[in-house]
């Protein structure tokens, strides 16, 4: 038996394939957003390879390192047995192979962005404008 696709089930996947494609972008500009934010001086206290912050959220497990080009956030899945569970990491973007994860990276933006303002207090006040236009 062959299965045959109508073209309303193409117009799914390419409005599908658009929204990930969105939500991809919208996870590169906010984990950007608040990494361009922090000042060099505020990371200085942590040594190169230093874990600054790690937690969980639905499914991923998140870390945050100091490397030598500034802080790297990884996303990782804590349910599959990878041997490279990257699924999300700030320099390089979501793994091609990874998509059934971006809307759980997506999803877990606020959760990212509270932990690290647990760990730098001042990014709060730095996104603080960018919240108040977005509530216009």
């Amino acid at each position: 038996m062959s299965t045959v696709i109508s073209a309303e089930q193409v117009q799914q996947l390419l409005a599908r394939s658009r929204k990930l494609n969105e939500m991809k972008a919208e996870i590169d500009t906010v984990v950007g957003m608040a990494l361009g934010l922090l000042a060099e001086a505020e990371l200085s206290r942590f040594r190169r390879d230093a874990v600054v912050c790690e937690f969980a959220t639905h499914g991923l497990g998140w870390k945050v390192v100091k490397m030598k080009r500034g802080l790297v956030v990884s996303a990782y899945s804590i349910n599959d047995s990878y041997i490279w569970p990257t699924v999300y990491d700030s320099f390089l973007g979501i793994d091609c192979t990874a998509m059934r994860y971006v809307s759980l990276v997506h999803r877990a933006l606020p959760d990212l962005l509270t932990n690290l303002i647990k760990v730098f207090p001042q990014l709060e006040n730095q996104l603080t404008p960018f919240l108040e236009v977005a509530s216009q």
